[in-house]
């Protein structure tokens, strides 16, 4: 997924100047909660997260300064003993995306892990500003991240029954075993988890049969409809994530499990990389920029927007959410609430670090009203997705049934073969402006009933084969894509057409 943004003038301006019902965790699960192995160590350190982030109040006051205390004050901190935790490991990899440093490492097991630096290396800038103040204040902007947040989202991710790898904070040893690692990772602050896989000849994490990742998921699901995601479970963790107030959610942040080895079971997501968690963009200028920019949200009650919310994840919530209408968002959301009690919070904030003790007072309440607030932002997430709707049919030889049931609802009903339908929704004109039927592969057929003359627009966009199309008055239509230079076909069945509407289906 290419994340496409706008730069306003506005926007220019601040950046060049600052340079059903409850929670219902897979039933096969064999382990809930997150249960990282012991670093057990008998040396410790002191050393502060990221030092070079002191800075004057005249600084703060412009670029922000609400975790800069905690980025530059000593933590203790085990060294890690790469000989004995999780019974010995050993460095497979470097890896991580633009900004963060990682390396892989792999225990006698098969079992994997990953170590995640808490600081940044680098960050994603356009190329014009590669090497300019520009990209040094962006690198400054490391700060407004809580550097032990991901110790306390485990926790509260196990109270919402979210599968998530729990992170330990620690130092990477200077230690030969690193090999060609150790220059670049030794004596670094950061977190070590597992790194969910199933090894072949050891169990899975958490005792999954099968876990994939969200390109291969995709491609599943694609191809053949009793391959289906968990929607529930992946709404639930959504939330987690706007309760966290974290907007880094793209697809490769995520792994799937899959517990049992039926071909229907679904595939439960695993919720990574945390170091987004509590984050809180503060100071003038980024207030300024946050008009053109609206993830630079505060950890506040507010929750933002639902655009900030989703900036890296608008594209894949709505193909993993399309069959959640609103009171399953109502339904979940009360029920974290339940689950997320003060004496959850309290303890989960408990984690952080003794020298971090300070700012805990300020999460906890922050979290309480977050919490409190989750209904109504689940709320605003459903109405943000329900306004233009992506139903995804797959590679198969599928059947659409579109019933207009009167001038106000729709219901779309998908079903491959013989097989009994697995897809089926009713769309509500006050929630739904536009529905967007894609019929990927195969030789398709679309069936639409009813004879209302007002009611919500539907776009069908075929695929390869030859696609059937019977309208309420019986009209057929064969749609055939004949070569990869064909475009897609795209029918507005009903309704005017909408010009801000038709350009999202390419």
């Amino acid at each position: 997924m290419i994340l496409r943004r706008r730069f306003c003038r506005l926007g220019r301006i601040a950046l060049v100047g600052i340079a059903a019902a409850t929670i219902t965790p897979g039933a096969l699960r064999s382990q809930t909660s997150s249960t990282p192995p012991v670093v057990d160590s008998p040396d410790s350190v002191m050393v502060a997260a990221g030092a070079h982030f002191r800075a004057g109040n005249f600084h703060r006051s412009l670029l922000g300064g609400y975790y800069r205390d905690l980025w530059i004050t000593p933590i203790r901190a085990p060294v890690l003993n790469l000989t004995t935790f999780a019974g010995g490991i050993k460095p497979l990899k470097a890896g991580g995306g633009v900004q963060t440093a990682s390396l892989r490492f792999r225990a006698a097991s098969g079992t994997e892990y990953v170590f995640r630096s808490v600081d940044k290396d680098a960050v994603e800038v356009p190329a014009e500003w590669k090497g300019t103040a520009v990209e040094r204040i962006a690198l400054d902007q490391v700060s407004s991240s809580f550097p032990a947040s991901a110790v306390v989202a485990t926790q509260l991710l196990d109270a919402a029954s979210v599968l998530n790898p729990a992170p330990v904070l620690v130092v990477m040893p200077d230690d030969s075993l690193l090999g060609e690692f150790r220059k670049k990772f030794a004596g670094r602050l950061g977190m070590i988890e597992e790194f969910p896989s199933k090894p072949k000849h050891a169990a899975g994490f958490r005792g999954a049969l099968r876990v994939i990742d969200s390109d291969t998921l995709l491609q599943l699901i694609d191809r053949d409809s009793q391959a289906q995601v968990d929607a529930r479970a992946f709404l639930t963790a959504r939330l987690m994530d706007m309760f966290l107030n974290d907007w880094d959610r793209h697809p490769k942040q995520w792994k799937w499990a899959q517990f049992d080895s039926a071909e229907s079971a679904p595939w439960e997501p695993i919720a990574r990389d945390r170091d987004k968690a509590f984050i809180s963009y503060s100071g003038f200028l980024l207030d300024l920029a946050s008009h053109a920019y609206p993830y630079l949200m505060k950890f506040d009650s507010t929750y933002g927007t639902m655009t900030g919310l989703t900036i890296n994840s608008r594209e894949f919530d709505r193909r993993m959410l399309s069959g959640l209408d609103r009171p399953i968002f109502d339904s979940i959301a009360h029920s974290l609430v339940m689950r997320l009690r003060d004496s959850v919070i309290d303890a989960a904030v408990a984690a952080l670090p003794r020298e971090y003790r300070s700012a805990a007072p300020d999460v906890v309440h922050t979290l309480r009203l977050r919490r409190d607030g989750l209904p109504g932002a689940a709320s605003r997430f459903y109405a943000f997705l329900a306004a233009a709707v992506d139903v995804h049919a797959t590679d198969a030889a599928d059947h659409a049934t579109i019933t207009r049931v009167d001038d106000r609802h729709v219901d779309v009903e998908l079903q491959s073969g013989a097989l009994p339908p697995w897809y089926h929704r009713r769309f509500d004109a006050a929630d739904t402006r536009a529905i967007r039927l894609y019929l990927h592969g195969g030789s398709d057929t679309a069936m639409v009933r009813g004879n209302v003359g007002s009611s919500i627009p539907l776009w069908i966009v075929g695929g390869n084969g030859t696609n059937l199309l019977l309208d309420s008055n019986h009209r057929i239509a064969s749609l055939r894509r004949l070569g990869v230079d064909f475009r897609v076909v795209a029918l507005c069945i009903e309704g005017p057409v909408d010009g801000s509407i038709l350009p999202d289906l390419y």
